[in-house]
């Protein structure tokens, strides 16, 4: 099935209340298979054809003989294939004087979803020539991924994507994930 994929969405796509937030992701099951990853975001499998995205729930992968691990497997698959090869998404790699560089990933309905890619990080140690490594999804269409740095940095940085996206449709969040090689978790601050 190469038309599965994950994609990100902040709590607000799932119309919860504050309180909601609070107690955990209930009440998300009914939007299908979800899969909480932190600072309010989640992921969601989903089908894509043509230009119409819907939601893939348990019963649809019942009739296709899949479970959600065999689905979510088959959606990373196809994601890696898009962020390995795509070139619907354009990749700006940005040095900078403090030796902080950051990337800017931007264009595709899925380029946000790239934060859940396995080869993100070594891309990212390679690009960024660091292995600490943060990264954001603040909208549908963009991906911020970043060195570490120290907190004026990640502020300063944080402040920049908010200002690229505000008046934007489809935000998701302005908080950084950190990023290792076995996938993203929200950054601890220390």
């Amino acid at each position: 099935m190469k038309d599965i994929y994950p994609i990100v969405v902040p709590v607000e796509y799932f119309g919860l209340p504050a309180a909601a937030r609070e107690a955990g992701a209930h009440g998300v099951d009914a939007f299908g298979v979800v899969r909480p990853l932190g600072n309010d975001v989640f992921s969601l499998l989903v089908r894509a054809d043509g230009d119409v995205i819907r939601n893939v729930h348990d019963e649809e992968l019942a009739a296709l003989g899949l479970d959600r691990a065999a689905a979510e497997r088959m959606a990373i698959a196809n994601l890696s294939s898009l962020a390995s090869s795509s070139e619907s998404i354009l990749r700006q790699v940005n040095r900078t004087p403090s030796g902080f560089h950051f990337a800017v990933w931007l264009g595709d309905r899925f380029t946000s979803s790239c934060i859940l890619w396995p080869g993100l990080y070594e891309w990212a140690r390679r690009e960024l020539a660091t292995d600490e490594v943060i990264v954001m999804a603040p909208q549908v269409e963009l991906l911020c991924v970043a060195a570490r740095g120290d907190p004026e940095f990640r502020n300063a940085m944080k402040g920049y994507m908010e200002k690229v996206v505000s008046g934007m449709e489809k935000q998701i969040s302005s908080e950084w994930f950190e990023l290792t090689a076995k996938g993203i978790a929200p950054l601890g601050i220390e």
